[in-house]
């Protein structure tokens, strides 16, 4: 049996949690994290819990997390998931006294623990849509509500395309539906500044640590993305994704040296216990 974690307990990874008076529920008024387990064990873990952290300063949601990776841990034992992922789902709670509508009341904020069992993620590549949905808010961590991805999701599959770039109101290149984006051009590596409305990946930090040419960070159009040599996406489901054409922009890809390279160094790091 697989088992999830709450409230200082296991329950069955299937048991009903949810109910009708849950902010994250009604209002999508909570964040997570998604952390790959390799061999048994967490990778990057800090950097999701500082920026876990970080989320709930910026939502000020009064939760305790500091049993938060022993919790993970055991979860990870109990389940023997050796290979997949631990989600950590973080909800203000239910409407507590005082809550009026968005307004939220003296609830009480909890989180939740699961583990995924999958393969470790293969290099593959997608074909973006360049979509209509637009990115404006320009926050610290992943949140429960995904609607601007959803839709640009659905967009890019109505368009025959894998995932979809989403740009801002201005048309600057932010990030991807599920990831971050960098391109190689004239052996620079370039990616969006984080001043720019798209949350930092955890990958992207530690792709900036590793690469072999220098990297510059900026604002940028598609313009710049069409002179590209070579373009990926990095996220925690893909690690490192080569981008073989961006549609309707015309861009296709003329190399993968970089974008290989780099896959190589992310995972031979994850794999060194």
């Amino acid at each position: 049996m697989q088992y999830i974690y709450v409230n200082k307990q296991y329950l069955p990874a299937d048991a009903p949690l949810v109910t009708a008076d849950d902010r994250s529920f009604r209002f999508g008024d909570g964040i997570f994290e998604t952390i790959l387990v390799a061999g048994g064990r967490m990778w990057d873990a800090p950097a999701h819990f500082t920026r876990l952290r970080n989320g709930l300063d910026y939502f000020r949601m009064a939760l305790d997390i500091s049993r938060l990776q022993a919790d993970c841990c055991a979860l990870i034992a109990k389940n023997n998931c050796q290979s997949g992922y631990v989600r950590v789902i973080v909800s203000r709670g239910a409407n507590g006294p005082g809550a009026i509508g968005y307004m939220p009341g003296e609830g009480a904020p909890y989180y939740i623990i699961q583990t995924v069992e999958k393969p470790f993620p293969a290099f593959g590549s997608v074909k973006l849509w360049v979509s209509g949905h637009r990115a404006s808010l320009h926050i610290p961590c992943k949140v429960n509500s995904a609607m601007l991805y959803t839709l640009a999701m659905m967009e890019a599959r109505d368009n025959a395309c894998d995932n979809a770039l989403i740009l801002d109101a201005h048309g600057h290149v932010c990030e991807t539906a599920s990831g971050n984006l960098f391109w190689v051009k004239n052996d620079v590596l370039y990616t969006p500044e984080s001043s720019l409305p798209f949350v930092p990946g955890t990958v992207r930090e530690r792709i900036i640590e590793l690469s072999p040419l220098p990297v510059r960070q900026g604002i940028y159009t598609l313009a710049d993305l069409a002179a590209a040599a070579e373009i990926f996406m990095t996220n925690i489901g893909g690690l490192v994704t080569r981008v073989s054409s961006i549609v309707p922009l015309g861009f296709s890809a003329k190399s993968e040296t970089i974008t290989t390279q780099l896959r190589s160094l992310l995972e031979a790091q994850i794999k060194t216990p």
